[in-house]
């Protein structure tokens, strides 16, 4: 009898226990909630887009770089304006059989290389010159586009300075027009994002036949990148520079170009 009352009393519902169990219940309502809160879009909610989605780049582009449906807007800020979009909005309107000559000190952000490689797959003809620090970077991307056959000229040796050059210039890409992307911006996240930079766009074809004059120059000037075999590329990244910048000096020392 006594182990009955006392088997009683120790299973009687209390009161802390009842606050407990209400404090519980509530956690897990809590937390049910969130976690369907981060599936479940709330009913006349607006589905959030993408900015560096193909499609959205190019209506972005087109909306913002011509006047009128004609004219192109030339001078743009960051971070001011979205120039990252731009640029992506101009490497995804490239079409196959058209040629984008790229020379830029560094080449890190991944969505400029992922639109590259998009580009390059769909029939674009890339070609890139870039500085040797490049390939030091931590946040290099160069060789991925080298593995997939894009070719790489790389600046650099003691018998060179950098290459400091920023611009891309696309034939035939916003309704059919050839543009030069210039400025200060790097191609990087920081560079088309966040620093202090400024972007010309240029539609004049004498200034875009100067720069493609120039590229062919510096392209002529230092070597075409091996192409590398390994899937990874860190690991042999110094032995590539060391091979381009004995090249390029071999070059340098032959006074042909100068």
């Amino acid at each position: 009898m006594l182990y009955f009352i006392r088997r009683t009393k120790s299973t009687k519902s209390t009161p802390k226990k009842r606050v407990l169990k209400k404090k519980k219940q509530s956690s897990i309502t809590l937390i049910s909630t969130l976690v369907l809160s981060l599936f479940v879009r709330p009913v006349g909610a607006k589905e959030k887009v993408n900015p560096y989605e193909p499609m959205f780049c190019k209506n972005y582009t087109l909306k913002k770089l011509l006047v009128n449906g004609k004219k192109v807007k030339q001078v743009f800020f960051v971070p001011d304006e979205d120039v990252k979009v731009l640029l992506l909005g101009l490497i995804h309107m490239s079409k196959a059989r058209t040629k984008i000559r790229i020379a830029v000190y560094q080449l890190t952000d991944k969505d400029i290389v992922n639109a590259l490689i998009l580009a390059h797959k769909r029939g674009v003809i890339l070609e890139i010159i870039t500085d040797q620090s490049c390939l030091y970077s931590r946040y290099e991307k160069i060789t991925d586009l080298r593995r997939l056959g894009v070719p790489i000229h790389v600046y650099g040796g003691k018998y060179y300075s950098i290459m400091h050059n920023k611009f891309f210039v696309f034939e035939n890409t916003l309704n059919g027009k050839s543009i030069v992307f210039t400025g200060s911006a790097n191609a990087t996240m920081g560079g088309t994002t966040r620093n202090e930079e400024n972007v010309w766009i240029v539609e004049n074809q004498k200034i875009i036949d100067q720069y493609k004059i120039k590229f062919d120059t510096l392209k002529k000037k230092i070597s075409l990148m091996p192409r590398p075999k390994s899937p990874d590329i860190r690991l042999s990244r110094k032995l590539y520079t060391r091979m381009i910048n004995k090249m390029n000096d071999v070059l340098a020392l032959t006074g042909i170009f100068g």
